[in-house]
């Protein structure tokens, strides 16, 4: 005579029906509802200077090299009014950036014009981050030509730069080709109310040799562009080192060299924001210009950039940046006014 199963039993082989039900469902849910349940979100409005075809907010991750790679998984609509919701992966830093213009230039949250610049944002899990806004630059036209020291237009290529920084960085991945007549157009980024530190360099076609537009064969320009709003740049000459000059040197400029106006300090005097200075003025051209930036006197280590960015050990000091500008042999220091004491916020 066979035995029924003790009620306990029953019971347990119930409840292991159950969990193995409630694992299928599981299963079967599509695998971005339990992502995005892990999710942060980032809020904010995007303010184009004029009507924009390109409405994608773009999502940067970091990998383990520390580089920048867009996620496009990730990537988020922006609506007519500016507005944007963005899913990001939680208590993970991401860059923010819009496409804009003409060309394919990258603006990025911060005021900064590549990914390494930017200021990361982090959104914790199922919580959103409000408030990261993206007021992006207008664009001024600057067109002229590539030539030799003999004003002879040659062929090569220019690049389009910005120091957001403390270094001149490449506003586009690849260089703009110019043919044999030397005729070049490149757009760089203006704004009301202050400057961006803009440049262009050229190149001859082997790639070899370089000068800046205004000048100079270094690193940086000797003379940024800095172009404003509605501005219209033509006519503009990059002068490669490259030939023979055809007319004597220009002897008429006055020998000794200096300064008519000391350089000017810019920007939020505040923990974590990025002063930006003035090269000053001359009484003829500086061949080469080089800046130090000082706490409350003294020179702050490796801060020789026309751009620097306050830190902790800056509260409360005040800051100052002396330029000095070369012509041959000769040179001239000019320091600018000192800021008010960094805040801390």
């Amino acid at each position: 005579m066979s035995q029924s199963p003790a009620p306990h039993r029953i019971h347990l082989l119930r409840w292991l029906l159950a969990l193995v039900s409630l694992g299928v469902v599981l299963a079967g849910l599509p695998a971005t509802s339990a992502s995005a349940a892990a999710d942060g979100l980032v809020t904010g409005k995007v303010t184009f200077p004029t009507s924009s075809a390109d409405r994608t907010l773009h999502v940067y991750r970091a990998t383990s090299s520390g580089t920048w790679v867009e996620d496009g998984s990730r990537a988020a609509t922006i609506a007519n009014d500016g507005t944007y919701t963005a899913h990001v992966p939680a208590n993970e830093p991401v860059v923010l950036g819009v496409t804009f213009g003409p060309v394919d230039y990258t603006y990025f949250y911060d005021d900064a014009f590549t990914p390494g610049s930017s200021t990361p944002v982090t959104a914790q899990a199922g919580k959103t981050r409000p408030g990261i806004d993206l007021v992006v630059p207008q664009l001024v036209s600057c067109s002229g030509r590539l030539v030799d020291r003999s004003g002879t237009s040659v062929p090569g290529w220019v690049r389009p730069t910005v120091n957001t920084n403390g270094g001149s960085e490449a506003l586009l991945a690849d260089p703009i080709e110019v043919d044999s007549s030397g005729a070049f157009q490149v757009f760089l980024p203006a704004r009301s109310g202050g400057v961006y530190e803009t440049g262009v360099q050229g190149f001859n076609a082997s790639g070899d040799t370089f000068a800046w537009l205004r000048g100079g064969t270094g690193y940086e320009p000797d003379y940024y562009v800095n172009p404003h709003p509605g501005d219209s740049l033509t006519g503009q000459l990059i002068e490669l080192p490259i030939g023979t000059a055809s007319v004597a040197p220009d002897t008429s400029q006055p020998t000794t060299l200096r300064a008519t106006k000391t350089p000017v300090v810019r920007g939020a005097i505040r923990k974590g924001h990025v002063l930006r200075s003035t090269a000053g003025s001359y009484n003829k051209r500086p061949t080469t210009v080089r800046y130090q930036w000082l706490r409350n006197g003294r020179v702050i280590a490796h801060a020789t950039h026309s751009t620097y960015r306050l830190g902790k050990a800056d509260v409360r000091k005040h800051i100052r940046v002396r330029v000095t500008a070369y012509s041959g042999a000769a040179k001239v220091h000019a320091t600018s006014a000192r800021t008010a004491a960094v805040r801390a916020r």
